[in-house]
């Protein structure tokens, strides 16, 4: 079987990549088991990241009136006042997806508006 065609919309760069990887013979993601399909990612990101440097990175927890919901923090500057803040929620189960894998998003894709993103 073979992956399906990538959409029309997609970014030209991510046709070129995809297309890269096809022709290399790199498998599908559908073709593999989830510890293969990790594996994967972990490999790809690994070879496309280039993880923008923040000034500081924490983990905390949020009391919620049912739980404590684990966040990391990632702060851009030091710059004092009030900023937009950025909560980007994973898709999916972490079936594929790790916090390794989202390391590149969640560092820098918060910078064109100067807030500061927490991951839940």
């Amino acid at each position: 079987m073979t992956a399906p065609a990538p959409p029309e919309r997609l970014d030209p760069r991510c046709r070129l990549f995809l297309a890269g990887l096809t022709a290399s013979g790199w498998p599908a993601m559908h073709q593999r088991t989830p510890r293969q399909a990790r594996a994967d990612l972990r490999i790809l990101a690994a070879a496309a990241n280039s993880t923008p440097w923040v000034a500081h990175v924490a983990d905390t927890l949020i009391d919620t009136a049912g739980a404590r919901i684990p966040v990391r923090i990632y702060q851009h500057g030091t710059g004092a006042g009030r900023r937009p803040l950025v909560v980007w929620l994973h898709g999916g189960g972490f079936v594929v997806g790790d916090l390794f894998t989202a390391a590149g998003p969640l560092r820098g894709g918060d910078r064109g508006v100067g807030a500061l993103p927490p991951r839940a």
